[in-house]
């Protein structure tokens, strides 16, 4: 067997989506024959003669991280051909894929995998998770009114409103994809006319505080009422969202939210039930070590001055010392000489750079050697305070 790999293109449409086919279940006409051509997504295969027998895709993201924006390459349709599995044809796609993501400017990478030890190899780890649950409409109808603030239904025109919110809650977050750029190209009619109804709390001066948009189930079966955004910059502002939500409770008993991480609004609600239904494990890798930390918020009262080295990445060149210093507030991250023998594997430093994962049990794990263990506290302090939350899935 003779494997090429390299870029997809239009000739490749076709085994592409049979090989989608194969591994989804999707049927054919579900299969867009432009997808191998839409901005912002880079396929990689796998081809064995004229017989392509895996494949991957690079989009095109940007996401929150430490309080800024960062390039993210968004991993999906990993397949291999049902004969060619566990003959190690997928690893040289996806370093191939990392590179190229690498090289268009990608900090980091991301994927919701159906295995997660595949990925593993690779450097990525667990970072957060999306998640659906249930809880009774007559709960959220409970919940105390909130008098300061009204409702009122979106239309074409609060399209960059919602947007503005949106980025507000997901830039305190890791994870978060913005919903701007080459792959979120919708219309502001679109945004607001792909669901049922995108409900916005304001307050008495007309501004913006949140906003709840979903889609109201057929008939009897749950759930009857689907709410894919819950988002507020105030507890008033999602305690009106909630009892609004919760006013279908004669017809909709079942309201299913898609959340992330330690929700607040679990915080809001009257009772234990929030049944979860649903969870979609979020992995990151990083691809530039140095722009991955350097530009992050950090306590400003924080003074850093130390350093790691990675061993073991599967890409070239990445592996190295690197010295990293916290003052004023942010975080600078360049190449430099070793200050110990604190090491990082690549795992280890997908869940160090973004708070998933405090030193002790990166140590614990085998995911970080070496080093002053005394020191792991101003490590856990770089990242303090960061919490993690996706809800975009790719």
């Amino acid at each position: 067997m003779t494997i090429d790999v390299r870029r997809l293109g239009p000739e490749d449409a076709l085994a592409s989506k049979r090989l989608e086919q194969e591994a989804f279940g999707w049927p054919a006409t579900d299969l867009a024959p432009d997808d191998l051509e839409k901005p912002g997504s880079h396929w990689w295969g796998a081809v064995d003669g004229d017989r392509l027998v895996a494949q991957a895709v690079d989009h095109a993201y940007e996401g929150w991280f430490g309080g800024r924006v960062l390039p993210v390459a968004g991993i999906g349709d990993v397949t291999v051909a049902a004969e060619e599995r566990g003959r190690s044809v997928l690893g040289p796609v996806l370093v191939a894929l990392l590179e190229g993501a690498r090289e268009r400017g990608a900090v980091v990478s991301t994927l919701f995998p159906t295995a997660p030890r595949i990925y593993r190899r690779f450097g990525y780890e667990v970072i957060a998770a999306t998640r659906r649950v249930d809880v009774p409409g007559a709960a959220l109808a409970s919940v105390a009114p909130a008098p300061d603030v009204r409702l009122r239904r979106a239309g074409a025109d609060d399209a960059e409103g919602i947007r503005r919110v949106y980025d507000a809650w997901a830039s305190g977050l890791d994870g978060p994809l913005t919903r701007r750029g080459v792959r979120f190209p919708g219309s502001d009619a679109e945004l607001v006319g792909s669901v049922t109804g995108t409900t916005l709390a304001e307050d008495a001066d007309g501004t913006l505080l949140g906003y709840a948009s979903w889609v109201r189930g057929p008939g009897q079966v749950p759930p009857e009422l689907l709410v894919l955004d819950l988002v507020a910059l105030r507890a008033d502002a999602y305690a009106a969202l909630l009892r609004t939500l919760g006013s279908f409770s004669s017809v909709a008993p079942t309201v299913r939210l898609r959340t992330s991480g330690d929700d607040l609004v679990r915080l809001l609600l009257p009772t234990t039930a929030w049944t979860p239904v649903q969870e979609d494990l979020y992995m990151l890798k990083v691809l530039d070590v140095e722009a991955a930390f350097t530009g992050a918020r950090c306590a400003p009262g924080l003074t850093l001055r130390s350093g790691f080295t990675l061993a073991g990445d599967v890409l070239p060149d990445l592996d190295g010392a690197y010295a990293v210093v916290a003052q004023g507030g942010t975080v600078r991250c360049e190449r430099g000489a070793a200050v110990d023998d604190r090491t990082l594997t690549s795992r280890g430093l997908a869940l160090l750079v973004t708070g998933a994962t405090p030193c002790r049990d990166l140590r614990a794990l085998g995911l970080l050697t070496g080093g002053d263990p005394a020191q792991d506290a101003d490590w856990d302090a770089l990242v303090a305070g960061r919490v993690r939350g996706v809800l975009d899935h790719f």
